[in-house]
Parts: C-alpha cells; structure tokens; sequence
C-alpha cells in the first residue's frame, strides 16, 4: 500500500492506493471490510493496466491525485465538487486538469493542509493561484523548502506536515515560520541523531490522544515514539524494539482514544496487528450473546489445534489448546472472549517497560 487516505468525502469510505500498479480502492466499512475499484468518470487514457497514480489527496473541492510510472511528476486535480469525474477537455473554471510538475522532482505525497501541499524528493511545494482559487487556468507550483522527502505518505498534525528524508533517516516538520517570513522544514531528529543510527525509517503514524505521540516504525523491527507537546514545543524521543520489520503503520481513534495498528513482516509473511491492550496474532472475538457467562468458546476454525492465549473480559486468562474443531474450555468464566496466537514474551515487555501500551 502506497497511500491510505482517511477521510473520503464522500460516504464512509476510505481510499486505499496501491503502488502504482492497480487501479485506486475504495474500502467501505462493514463486516467483513469491502473493496472496489474507485469508479472514475473521463479518467486520463494513461491510468490503465498497472500504471495508477500512486497519491491521493482531496481539498479545495477536488481531488488530486499524483506520480504514476515514468511520468513521477505529473498531477491530476478533478472537476471541482465532483471527486472522481477527471474531465479536463474544458478550461472552465470547475473543469478538471492534467498538469506537469517540470523539474520539481517525483512527487511522493500530496497533503492537504492549510493549502494543497506536494511532497517531492527535491523539495515541499505549495499549490496556489493568483486568483485566490484554483483553476485550469490559474494554478500555481511555488518551492518553499529544498528538504526532499521519502516515499512514504506525509501527514498533516496542528500547523504542520510531517514527512520523512529521502533517506529515512529524519523527521521533519514543514510549517510556516513567522520569524523567517516563510516556510521552513525543521529536523526533529537533530537533538536525537543516534535514534535512526543504523536504520530506516519506512512507516508514520500520528497518535493524538491519550498522549500526543507521533511514531515511526523502521526496517530494523523498532518503534520510534516523538511525545510533543504542539503548544509549548515539549518534545522527547523514545525507541522500543521488537523482532519483526515494521511495514507501515496507521493511527484510528476509536472512544476518544487512538489505537495504532501495523502491517509487520514476521519472516514467513505479513500480519496485521494492533498494538494495544492485546498482542495477538489471527485473533478472532466472541460475545456471549444470552448473558450467562460461559467457559465455552469457538469454534474458531482457523485456529485449530493451536495454542492461543485468551483474554476473559478484558482480563489475561492465560493459554489453552483449542480441538480439531476450534473450540475450547477457557480457565475463567465470562461474556466476552479475545482469543489469538501469543507473540513472543520479550516482546510484550519490550513494549510495556517502554510504556508503550495504549489504553482503549
């Protein structure tokens, strides 16, 4: 996954893009979650076969979308208050349009902050027009910082865009600076340099609450926390380890409170996990639905015959070994099961001495 928009104007969608190589995904709330190819009206002739763009942002009452294979600095916006119609045969105003970056270099991300705002590997670039308002005809490209940037999706948080170097070795925040009379690109790393030592940094989340926790996952199997204070500039760096190479990552609130959940690569392949108040692989969940606590649970078929670890209301109640058919007596009674494949001890108290837990 290239790009993983949250916040589809329209109904309660997200956008999930791909590298390139498949056509945008809508992926729609429910149970289980659905996907579809975004159905385009007038999509340029050269989105086609595996060749899509690779971001995607919405704002100023359009879409924007950006760098597909061999043309990395060509962008899209669509017909204005029309997301997914791509017309450009007109330059009326609420037409779309089909634009080229030249010599701004591949754009990486597209955020949309106080303004429309380009992330390249030569610089950040805010989107404008003389008029006050975008057009075909009135569209502006204008370099505000020389910091180049990975390919990994930026984030807007409070005033800023935070964004990865070319090199992952650096977070840096783009904002605007009233002592400078203009943009700058701060490194937050530079008090920390030793934090990426000997690593790469490949994913970035945003956790807002219950503490403001920006975090950083790399190639090494580590989590990188930064805990900032927006208002006073407070900051501290903080790494917790474990055994996996960390994918990506994302930030969902849910009950007023964020979870952070990440695509890890175990060596035999990619798990999806949150991380949280269970640390569970494949784990699946069971509510007692008459009300009379029970010691009965499954069948969870694609756990059978496996140790799991199970959690009783909320609470550890340790580990049992579910039949041929996935279902199993548990130590405690209760209404509500978590049952799952442990990860490794080390890494539970990796993370709890680092006071990684979040609670939800």
């Amino acid at each position: 996954v290239r790009t993983l928009h949250k916040g589809d104007p329209i109904g309660e969608k997200k956008i999930i893009l791909t590298t390139g190589t498949v056509a945008p995904q809508h992926v729609t709330h429910g149970s289980p979650f659905t996907t579809g190819a975004v159905a385009f009206t007038n999509a340029p002739t050269v989105w086609t076969g595996t060749v899509w763009p690779k971001t995607v942002a919405f704002g100023n009452g359009r879409s924007w979308w950006a760098n597909i294979e061999d043309d990395e600095e060509r962008y899209w916006g669509s017909k204005s208050g029309s997301f997914y119609d791509m017309d450009s045969s007109s330059t009326l105003d609420d037409y779309g349009f089909d634009r080229t970056a030249d010599r701004k270099g591949a754009i990486e991300w597209i955020v949309n902050a106080k303004e429309i705002t380009f992330g390249t590997e030569n610089g950040v670039f805010i989107v404008t027009s003389s008029g006050g308002v975008i057009t075909p005809t009135d569209i502006q490209v204008n370099k505000e910082s020389s910091k180049g940037s990975k390919e990994v999706q930026g984030m807007d948080v409070g005033q800023s865009v935070l964004y990865l170097s070319p090199d992952g070795r650096k977070l840096r925040e783009f904002k605007y600076s009233f002592n400078n009379n203009g943009y700058i690109s701060e490194d937050l790393t530079f008090l920390s340099e030793d934090i990426t030592e000997g690593d790469v940094l490949t994913s970035l989340a945003y956790a807002e609450d219950p503490e403001s926790i920006l975090w950083m996952g790399t190639e090494e199997g580590n989590f990188l926390g930064n805990t900032r204070d927006f208002t006073t500039n407070i900051q501290g760096w903080h790494k917790h380890s474990c055994e996996w190479d960390i994918v990506d990552m994302c930030s969902m609130k849910v009950d007023g409170t964020n979870q952070l959940w990440a695509l890890i690569d175990n060596g035999s392949g990619l798990d999806v996990v949150r991380m949280g108040d269970q640390y569970l692989d494949n784990y699946d969940t069971q509510t007692i639905t008459s009300g009379i606590a029970t010691t009965s649970i499954g069948p969870y078929t694609h756990l059978a015959d496996e140790e799991v670890h199970v959690l009783t209301d909320g609470a550890n109640d340790g580990n049992i070994t579910l039949n041929s058919a996935g279902t199993g007596t548990t130590a405690t009674a209760g209404l509500e099961f978590v049952v799952g494949k442990d990860y490794p001890d080390a890494f539970i108290e990796k993370l709890l001495a680092g006071k990684f837990l979040m609670k939800v």
